[in-house]
């Protein structure tokens, strides 16, 4: 085990690398940028950017997991579970059981508004692939519904139903 969590080290840290590189080199130098342009989502560098950043921040979610993955090995520690959810889905119905769940996610999208629909839904999405560390299930479901609500909001200026938390958000 110790083997494959060096190897996701090495392999985050390239992400890393290539992410910043692509976005401090490759990006400013092959693509020209318009003087005026009023909102980012229109820019031609504006995706190009989003995906490094996103490349970025995956290779560090992986060196980071990684490198506590390491600790915890070499602690004798074993991770925090959610033992309470042993029904294992074969492969062949979660494919269906993941089309079937956009139903109730569609219909709640509504009610809840589009955060609070999809912290759900990828934590559900999440126990169904099989992840059980509760810790990896919550950072992951809470942050990036988050991070893509506020982007959407904030750079990309569209409107998005916010539900019962349209008050918090907006202010």
């Amino acid at each position: 085990m110790k083997i494959e969590s060096r190897r996701e080290i090495a392999i985050g840290s390239g992400f890393v690398f290539l992410g910043t590189l692509t976005l401090f080199l490759l990006v400013p130098m092959s693509i020209k940028e318009p003087a005026n342009v009023h909102n980012i989502a229109l820019s031609p560098s504006m995706w190009p950017k989003a995906i490094s950043i996103s490349i970025i921040l995956l290779g560090a979610f992986v060196l980071i997991s990684s490198c506590v993955e390491l600790w915890r090995q070499r602690k004798n520690l074993s991770p925090i579970l959610l033992n309470f959810f042993k029904i294992n889905i074969n492969f062949k119905w979660s494919g269906l059981l993941s089309v079937a769940m956009l139903i109730p996610y569609y219909f709640a999208i509504s009610y809840l508004g589009l955060l609070l629909s999809s912290i759900l839904a990828v934590f559900v999405y999440m126990l169904v692939a099989g992840e059980r560390n509760i810790v990896t299930l919550l950072l992951v479901s809470l942050v990036f519904p988050i991070l893509l609500t506020l982007f959407f909001i904030n750079i990309a200026g569209v409107m998005v139903p916010l539900g019962p938390l349209e008050l918090l958000i907006k202010g």
